[in-house]
C-alpha cells in the first residue's frame, strides 16, 4: 500500500492494528499511520523497540510464558531454572524488571532468608 493511502486511511475512522504473539497467547498493538511499514518488515523487532527491549528479549519472554528466571548461577555453573516470586505471563515491562532476580533459594522476597524475623 502506497504512503498516500495510508495517509488518508489514517485520516479516516480507521485504525491500523497489529497482532503479535504475548504470553498466553497475542496482544494487539495500534499503529500510528507511519507505523505500518516497519511493522510488518520486522514485528517482534519492532514491538520489543516499542516497549524497551531487544528483540532477543523479547523472544525469549515469549519463549518463557512471561515467567521471570532466577539469575544466581548453581553450584553446577549453570544459570537457576526456578522461577522468581511473583507470577506468570507479566507484561514485557514487569517481566524485564524481574528477570534475573532471586527465586525463594537464592534469596528473593519470599524466601525464609529474605523475611523479616519474628
Amino acid at each position: 500500500m502506497d504512503k498516500a493511502t495510508i495517509e488518508k486511511l489514517a485520516q479516516a475512522p480507521i485504525e491500523f492494528v497489529g497482532r503479535i504473539a504475548a504470553p498466553g497467547g497475542v496482544t494487539t498493538i495500534f499503529l500510528k499511520a507511519e507505523e505500518p511499514e516497519n511493522f510488518c518488515k520486522d514485528p517482534e523487532g519492532y514491538f520489543a523497540l516499542q516497549n524497551g527491549a531487544t528483540k532477543e528479549e523479547y523472544l525469549q519472554w515469549v519463549e518463557i510464558d512471561g515467567e521471570p528466571r532466577c539469575g544466581a548461577t548453581t553450584l553446577k555453573g549453570t544459570r537457576c531454572a526456578n522461577m522468581v516470586s511473583g507470577g506468570i505471563q507479566l507484561n514485557l515491562d514487569r517481566w524485564l524488571q524481574e528477570e534475573g532476580g532471586f527465586c525463594q533459594v537464592h534469596g528473593g522476597v519470599t524466601s525464609e532468608e529474605a523475611r523479616p524475623k519474628r
